[in-house]
């Protein structure tokens, strides 16, 4: 009675962690409809719901799972794809649920109309279906088709959407890097590495679940326990997460991408019907109709910006920041700068950064300073990420450029592709 009063007491935390979640969630969506906050409102209560029912099956409570039992598997199967929602909504911009996005949901909706054949039981066998006893009669084959569903939609179905969505989540996720590095200079509140060790402890956690039905210890306390508590912290740490997420990609759909200024109307022109001028142009830009005298005005004015006003040094600097100060518009900018320099903007920036933190690592008036301390004066907002810009660049760490070069330095900016 003991072990069974402690399970009850993990899963009913469960529930209401999924619940508390949810409701949060949803409140903020609410308020701020911020789509991100929507679906993982949704992922929350189908984590509750799955728990909940999963409760009732551990615990042996048959007369309400009886009722309940056609909606586990179509819970477990829309976890996947709700996530996925979650990260596109993140992730990209203005994306939205709609038209072939609800296929996702498919796998889920079949499994529960062939699961709804469980209804056809009466009272007394589908008890003994529950208790996992033999069916008598016409109904041990509807048995065995049950059983089958139950394990191909486990085995088969999610073990797919699992591969199947780990590469979404990738695909996702390097397209957001991508367009990260076009925007901002930093990367420190805006990556979403939480996500890899999301996914490597869910992956040791079915490992873990799955070696318990292998060894068929599955029904024991041990892995009562082992899934209350693992997915207590799983789910806590999706929601935290979720709940400490900037919302940077809200500020990106509301950038200013304003061209109404005088100077932006006297040198471009702007049709998405045109496929540009070809000199030069980079196939992401292949729409723009950047003219090259307008790009080599650019490149002149940023190049005159960075160095008097140091402008690099700004630890959260965007495109939109250099944009307004030129007075340009920041797509423009950025077409600028990668079709000259071969470069993003993160790119661009990080090397300016470095090639400053190269001069002071070089000046006797600087040797006072720490090298984490020239990494913050350049820009940099961490160490790691000044060392591996400072590696990249150089080949060598900055202790070890320090230690090898003096002098009183110069400056740099980076070199245009011929």
């Amino acid at each position: 009675m003991l072990p069974d009063f402690y399970i009850e007491m993990l899963f009913i935390v469960l529930v209401c962690q999924a619940l508390g979640f949810a409701v949060i969630f949803i409140g903020i969506y609410i308020n701020t409809k911020r789509y991100p906050k929507k679906y993982m409102s949704w992922f929350m209560v189908a984590s509750a719901g799955y728990f909940a029912i999963t409760a009732l099956s551990v615990l042996g409570h048959n007369t309400v799972l009886r009722y309940a039992y056609p909606l586990a598997m179509p819970l477990l199967l829309v976890h996947l794809p709700l996530f996925y929602w979650y990260i596109r909504t993140l992730t990209g911009e203005r994306f939205r649920v709609k038209g072939k996005q609800w296929l996702h949901l498919f796998p889920a909706l079949t499994v529960f109309l062939l699961q709804l054949s469980f209804f056809i039981l009466p009272d007394e066998e589908a008890t003994n279906f529950l208790e996992k006893e033999i069916l008598s009669g016409t109904y041990s084959r509807l048995r065995i088709i049950l059983v089958y569903i139950n394990y191909l939609a486990f085995y088969l179905v999610f073990t797919g959407q699992f591969v199947y969505y780990i590469l979404k989540y990738r695909q996702a996720l390097q397209n957001y890097r991508n367009r990260m590095e076009d925007i901002f200079s930093f990367k420190e509140q805006i990556d979403f590495r939480w996500m890899r060790t999301l996914m490597i402890g869910i992956l040791l956690f079915f490992i873990g679940n799955d070696l318990a039905y292998l060894l068929r210890i599955n029904h024991s306390l041990f892995a009562a326990l082992f899934f209350g508590i693992g997915m207590i912290a799983i789910n806590f740490y999706i929601g935290f997460q979720s709940l400490m997420q900037s919302a940077v990609l809200n500020k990106v759909a509301a950038t200013k991408t304003d061209s109404s200024s005088l100077y932006h109307e006297a040198i471009f022109t702007y049709d998405d019907k045109t496929n540009g001028n070809g000199d030069g142009e980079s196939p992401k830009y292949k729409k723009s109709s950047l003219k090259s005298e307008a790009r080599e005005v650019i490149i002149l004015e940023l190049t005159h910006l960075m160095h008097k006003e140091e402008l690099y040094a700004e630890p959260q600097l965007s495109i939109d920041q250099v944009a307004e100060k030129l007075k340009v518009n920041s797509k423009y900018l950025s077409q600028a700068i990668n079709e000259v320099y071969n470069q993003n903007f993160y790119n661009f920036i990080n090397e300016l950064r470095v090639e400053k933190a190269k001069t002071f690592l070089q000046m006797d008036s600087h040797d006072h300073f720490s090298v984490d301390g020239i990494a913050s004066q350049v820009g940099f907002q961490s160490k790691s990420s000044f060392y591996t810009a400072f590696k990249k660049s150089t080949g060598l760490t900055p202790a070890a450029f320090r230690g090898g070069q003096k002098g009183d330095g110069e400056t740099f900016s980076p070199t245009p592709v011929s």
